[in-house]
């Protein structure tokens, strides 16, 4: 559970992410346009487009951050449920036990037990 929730809280730091790059774009393209940056220096002037800086900044961060946690999230999840499936597969102690003891023939063969069903 707690795996999934991590896999969401990264796909909603993506989408988040995406959601302020669209937001802030034109804000952007549109400070970068105007005198706000100094072109020799390539240093911003206006503060307002500074703002907008920082967060079209911020946004690529999130994106990252977002696609690293989920893909943390994924790998756990996978790992999981590829040992759950292993260990279905596999017999369990008691199963072998019996095995081991009809063998021998120290157990007889007793009636299914309802409480073993799964």
């Amino acid at each position: 559970m707690l795996r999934r929730f991590v896999v969401l809280i990264g796909l909603g730091l993506m989408v988040y992410g995406i959601w302020l790059i669209r937001i802030e774009r034109p804000k952007n393209l549109a400070c970068n346009a105007s005198d706000g940056i100094t072109h020799s220096t390539n240093v911003v002037t206006r503060v307002n487009c500074l703002d907008v800086g920082w967060v079209y900044f911020g946004s690529f961060v999130l994106v990252i951050a977002g696609f690293l946690v989920a893909a943390i999230g994924f790998v756990a999840l996978h790992k999981v449920l590829r040992d759950r499936s292993d260990s279905a597969r596999r017999p369990s102690l008691r199963d072998e036990w019996e095995e081991r003891q009809r063998r021998k023939g120290l157990l007889r063969n007793l009636p299914d037990d309802p409480s073993r069903d799964e």
